[in-house]
């Protein structure tokens, strides 16, 4: 669970360039830490970040993520045309590239080669975008206005998953929202047999009028309790 909720607080400006950091507290102690770069210019965007678990934490989950993003965006909605991610983790070292055209998938390959499984899927066509651009599209400063009604479509290369936005509320002035991240397809069948889908919450402050931003996540993990917050 750690690579959703190290992804799930990825904040960046409307424009311009900003690198921003989080915390990953488990059970009251902090575990891990996530930053993010994100630049907006002439309706192109590029996003980076980087995750790793530190402390006792690092050692039980022993995962590290590096990904980048660039794409376009449409009617102030990602679109991505090109996504890079390389996992380091017990299983060692691998790295994906994933290109897009249109909103579809022309593109991927894995290095070191995997071996095949019968559950897997061809990513030619898989229609979404990559989760570093979905997250930074969550987590971004948006309108409050529907906030907690929005959903993508995701694909990293190897597996379709979707993350999905409901139960809008206000606590304190901040809108809290439920999500709901769901495998689809590409996942061997215990994974799928999860169907229901890793639950959390996602709370957004104001930061100006009638605009809201992600401050923090909240989920249980196999670890315990974690909260992804704003440093």
């Amino acid at each position: 669970m750690l690579r959703p909720l190290a992804l799930l607080l990825v904040i960046a400006s409307p424009a311009g360039a900003e690198t921003i950091r989080f915390d990953l507290v488990l059970r009251g102690v902090t575990g891990g830490q996530v930053a993010l770069a994100a630049d907006v210019a002439g309706g192109r965007y590029a996003v980076t970040g980087r995750a790793q678990g530190t402390g006792m934490v690092g050692t039980l989950v022993r995962y590290s993520y590096e990904g980048s993003a660039t794409g376009e965006l449409v009617a102030g909605t990602p679109r991505t045309m090109r996504y890079v991610e390389v996992e380091t983790g017990r299983r060692g070292r691998s790295e994906t590239t994933t290109t897009f055209t249109g909103g579809r998938v022309v593109s991927a390959t894995v290095a070191p080669t995997p071996e095949r499984d019968p559950w897997d899927i061809d990513p030619v066509g898989q229609r979404g975008i990559d989760p570093l651009s979905a997250l930074w599209d969550l987590t971004r400063t948006v309108p409050a206005d529907g906030v907690c009604t929005r959903g993508w479509d995701l694909f990293d290369g190897q597996r379709l998953s979707r993350l999905k936005l409901s139960g809008w509320r206000v606590v304190d002035g901040n809108s809290i929202c439920d999500a709901t991240y769901t495998r689809i397809a590409g996942y061997s069948p215990d994974e799928l047999s999860r169907r229901d889908g890793t639950r959390f919450t996602i709370t957004y402050a104001p930061v100006r009028d009638g605009m809201v931003r992600a401050i923090e996540m909240r989920a249980d993990t196999r670890l315990g309790p974690a909260v992804m917050r704003l440093r």
